[in-house]
């Protein structure tokens, strides 16, 4: 449904609604999960689930805000 450019080797993209991170070779790193987020800064990206906003970092795992 939509995608950004590539940041720190991920690509963000959206499929049916959901937002997620693909790699070079267009295969899915961190799975189509997120209600909204941002590309990668710093080995961190800011995404919100179930209307809560946090860090993960390139494997998916939450490292800051985690609530």
């Amino acid at each position: 449904e939509d995608a950004k450019s590539f940041q720190e080797n991920l690509a963000l993209v959206k499929k049916d609604g959901l937002w997620g991170f693909v790699n070079d070779k267009n295969e899915v790193v961190i799975d189509f999960q997120f209600d909204w987020a941002k590309p990668f800064f710093e080995g961190m990206a800011l995404v919100e689930f179930a209307g809560v906003k946090f860090y993960i970092d390139k494997t998916g795992t939450c490292v800051k805000n985690c609530n």
